[in-house]
C-alpha cells in the first residue's frame, strides 16, 4: 500500500493521522500527510517547529521498534494526546493521535485528592509492584526522592532506611494473605519512625482480579490510617480496666451495679460469694431471683428511694448468707449516670458490720456501768489522796515541831534566866518597882513571841475551807520565821527579797519585817494548801544545803527566796546553794515516791505534793533550773485566775 493511498484512506476515516518519513536532516512531513482532523484538533501545521522537535525525539525512540506509545501535550491547543506510532516501511511511520485531555484531568484531580489525605494510599499490580502512592505513604517510608514505581516491597527495602526493612517484609506477607483470602482484609501494621517511635496503622487491603473466579491477579489497593493515638487510648483503657477489675476483686466489701429495672449488670467476687453463685449467673437477674421475697422487697425499696432523691443514701440491711447465717450489712447506694448526667442505674457498696454492731452493743453496755465505776474509783482515789495528804501534813508537823523546838529554846532559856534573877533579887531584898516592871515587860515579850509561833503553827495546819485572797509575801515570811532557827542551827544563811515596779524589799536572816502597803503579791486560791507546798519546797532547799555541807562541797549553806511581781502573776524563786540536779533524773524530780535523799530521810512525796497543789489549787506552775552554784525552784502563780480552782480533798 502506497503512502498516498494510505493517507487518503485514513483521511476518509476522519482520524487524527500523521504520515512522515525520516531523512538525514530529520522527519519529512508532506502536506498531504496531515489530515484535516489533525489540523483541527491539534492546531499545528507541518511547519510548527515545536511539533517537529517532539516528532524527532519520538521518531528516534521508535527507530528500532515496530511500534511505540507515548503522551504528547500540545501547548497551542492546551490538550493532551496519546500517540501510538507504527513503523510503515523502511523509513515511513504512521502516528495516530487520541485526545486524552479528560483522562489526564481526572488523573490530576485524583492525584490531588489522594495527596491531600493524611491516610496512606498505594496501588500495586498483580505481582506486588508499586504503581502509584500518595505523598503520605512516600513520606512515612522516606521514599519521596526514590523512583518507587515497578518495585516490590522487598526491593524498596533496599532503597530506604534499614529501619523499614521489617515493615516492608511484613507488608509483603500481609499482601499475600490478602490475595489468598480473595477478599478485603483489615490488618494492623507497625511502622517505625526516625525518632524511635512506632506508628500503628489500620490497613485495608482490597485485591482486584481480571476474572470473576478471582484466579488472575490484577492489582491491590492499600489504604492505611494512623491509629497510634487510638491504640494508646485503647491500651490505656485496657490498663485502667484491668486495674479497676483487680481493685474490685481485692476489695472485701460487696460491690454491685444494677440498671433502673433492678437487673444486675456487674458485681465483684465478694458479692458473688455472698450470693453463692458465680458472677456470670448473677448478671441478668434481679433481687427476686437471688434472695427471699422479704429481703428483695427491702433492697428494691431502698433502690427506689435513692433514685427518687437522686443522691447517695445509706442504710443497714439484715441479710441471710448461703450458709444460713444472718449478717448486718451497711450499704451505700449511689446513682450511676450516663454522659448526660441522667441516672441509668444503681451502684452499691455493702460492708459486713455484724461484728462491729456486736462490739458497739458491748461498748454501750460497758458505758452504762462506766460512770458508776469511774465515780467509785474517783471516790477511792479521793480517800487515798486524803490519807496521803494527811500523812504528809503529819510528816511536816514533825518537821515543824523540830523547827519550833529550835525557835523556842532561846526564849525559854531567857525566861529561865529572868526567873532565876528575880529569885536571887528577892533573896537579896534588891527588888524594886523598876526591876519588877522591866521583868514583866521583857518576859511577856518572850511569851508573846512563843504564842505567835504557836498561832503560826496552828494556822498552818488549819485546812482551807474555801478560796480566798491572801498576800504571798506575808505567808512566805511567816514560814521562814518558823524555819529560821533551824536554818541558823544548821549554819544556813537565808535572804528574802520582794521586788515590784514600786520598790524592792530585802531582808537577810529576817532582820527586817516586810511592811508593804501596795498588796502587790495578792493572789486568789487555797492559802493553807499553798503554805503546805511552799513548806515542802523550803524544806527541800534546806535539806539540799545541809547535804552539800555534809558532803564537803560548801562550808556554809544558803537559801535565797525572791518574789518578783508583775501585773499578771507573782513569781517565787527558792534557790539553794549546793549540788545541781543531774540530767538523767531531771524528768523524775516531781514524780511521786522519787527521792535522792539517802538513809531513808526522804519520802519522795514533798515535791510531788507541791506540784499538785500549785497546779491544781493555785492554777499556777512549778519548775526548776540548774544554776552554776545550785538549784532554783520557780513557782508562777497567776494574780487573777480565770477559773475557780477546785477544792482540795
Amino acid at each position: 500500500m502506497s503512502g498516498d493511498f494510505c493517507c487518503d484512506f485514513l483521511r476518509r476515516l476522519s482520524l487524527n493521522i500523521l504520515y512522515y518519513s525520516m531523512s538525514d536532516s530529520g522527519p519529512v512531513i508532506p502536506c498531504s500527510a496531515v489530515t484535516d482532523e489533525f489540523m483541527s484538533e491539534t492546531g499545528v501545521s507541518v511547519s510548527d517547529l515545536a511539533f517537529i522537535s517532539w516528532l524527532e525525539k519520538h521518531a528516534s525512540e521508535i527507530k528500532d521498534q515496530e511500534q511505540i506509545q507515548s503522551e504528547f501535550f500540545c501547548r497551542r491547543a492546551s490538550r493532551w494526546f496519546c500517540v501510538r506510532s507504527v513503523k510503515e516501511g523502511p523509513e515511513g511511520y504512521v502516528s495516530v493521535f487520541s485526545d486524552i485531555t479528560a483522562y489526564k484531568t481526572s488523573e490530576e484531580h485524583l492525584r490531588t485528592l489522594i495527596n491531600s489525605t493524611p491516610d496512606i494510599i498505594c496501588f500495586k499490580d498483580g505481582k506486588g509492584r508499586w504503581i502509584e502512592a500518595n505523598e503520605s505513604d512516600l513520606e512515612i517510608f522516606s521514599l519521596t526522592d526514590v523512583d518507587y514505581r515497578a518495585k516490590t516491597d522487598a526491593e524498596l527495602a533496599d532503597y530506604t532506611l534499614p529501619i523499614y526493612r521489617e515493615a516492608f517484609l511484613a507488608c509483603e506477607q500481609s499482601d499475600e494473605k490478602t490475595w489468598q483470602s480473595r477478599q478485603t482484609c483489615h490488618v494492623e501494621e507497625s511502622i517505625p519512625l526516625k525518632n524511635g517511635d512506632v506508628c500503628v496503622f489500620d490497613v485495608i487491603k482490597v485485591p482486584l482480579f481480571y476474572d470473576d473466579e478471582k484466579t488472575e491477579r490484577k492489582g491491590l489497593v492499600v489504604l492505611g490510617r494512623d491509629i497510634t493515638g487510638r491504640k494508646e487510648a485503647e491500651n490505656q483503657i485496657i490498663r485502667q480496666s484491668a486495674f479497676i477489675n483487680s481493685l474490685l476483686d481485692s476489695i472485701p466489701d460487696l460491690i454491685f451495679y444494677k440498671d433502673l429495672n433492678g437487673v444486675y449488670v456487674q458485681c465483684n467476687p465478694a458479692f458473688s460469694d455472698f450470693v453463692g453463685m458465680p458472677e456470670d449467673s448473677i448478671i441478668g437477674r434481679t433481687d427476686y431471683d437471688l434472695f427471699t421475697a422479704d429481703v428483695a422487697d427491702d433492697f428494691v425499696a431502698n433502690d427506689k428511694k435513692m433514685i427518687e432523691i437522686g443522691k447517695s443514701r445509706q442504710n443497714n440491711e439484715w441479710v441471710s448468707y448461703p450458709d444460713g447465717s444472718k449478717r448486718l450489712l451497711f450499704t451505700l447506694k449511689t446513682p450511676y449516670y450516663d454522659k448526660d448526667r441522667k441516672i441509668i442505674g444503681v451502684l452499691g457498696i455493702s460492708r459486713d458490720i455484724t461484728e462491729l454492731q456486736k462490739k458497739s452493743e458491748e461498748l454501750q453496755n460497758l458505758n452504762s456501768t462506766l460512770k458508776e465505776n469511774i465515780k467509785a474509783e474517783v471516790e477511792k482515789n479521793r480517800q487515798y489522796e486524803q490519807i496521803f495528804y494527811n500523812q504528809k501534813k503529819l510528816a511536816d508537823m514533825g518537821r515543824l515541831m523540830s523547827s519550833i523546838s529550835h525557835h523556842w529554846r532561846q526564849p525559854l532559856n531567857a525566861i529561865g534566866l529572868y526567873i532565876q534573877d528575880m529569885c536571887q533579887g528577892y533573896a537579896d531584898k534588891t527588888l524594886d518597882d523598876v526591876y519588877v516592871e522591866r521583868f514583866g515587860r521583857e518576859t511577856m515579850h518572850l511569851v508573846d513571841s512563843l504564842s505567835c509561833t504557836i498561832d503560826n503553827f496552828r494556822n498552818f495546819f488549819k485546812p482551807s475551807a474555801e478560796v480566798e485572797n491572801f498576800e504571798v509575801v506575808n505567808d512566805i515570811y511567816e514560814l521562814l520565821m518558823i524555819l529560821q532557827a533551824e536554818m541558823i542551827h544548821h549554819n544556813i544563811f537565808m535572804s528574802f527579797t520582794c521586788a515590784c515596779d514600786r520598790e524592792t524589799f530585802v531582808s537577810e536572816n529576817l532582820t527586817l519585817v516586810p511592811g508593804c502597803k501596795f498588796a502587790g503579791t495578792e493572789v486568789r486560791g487555797y492559802k493553807d494548801e499553798f503554805n503546805q507546798a511552799m513548806l515542802n519546797i523550803l524544806q527541800n532547799a534546806m535539806d539540799a544545803s545541809m547535804e552539800a555541807i555534809k558532803g564537803g562541797m560548801i562550808s556554809r549553806g544558803r537559801v535565797d527566796v525572791r518574789l518578783d511581781v508583775t501585773p499578771e502573776s507573782v513569781l517565787v524563786s527558792v534557790f539553794n546553794k549546793g549540788y545541781t540536779i543531774p540530767d538523767n533524773i531531771a524528768d523524775k524530780i516531781f514524780d511521786p515516791y522519787f527521792t535522792t535523799k539517802k538513809d531513808g530521810r526522804g519520802t519522795g512525796i514533798g515535791l510531788f505534793n507541791a506540784k499538785v497543789v500549785i497546779e491544781n489549787y493555785m492554777l499556777g506552775s512549778v519548775s526548776f533550773e540548774n544554776r552554776p552554784d545550785g538549784v532554783a525552784f520557780i513557782i508562777n502563780i497567776p494574780k487573777k485566775a480565770t477559773v475557780t480552782p477546785p477544792a482540795p480533798c
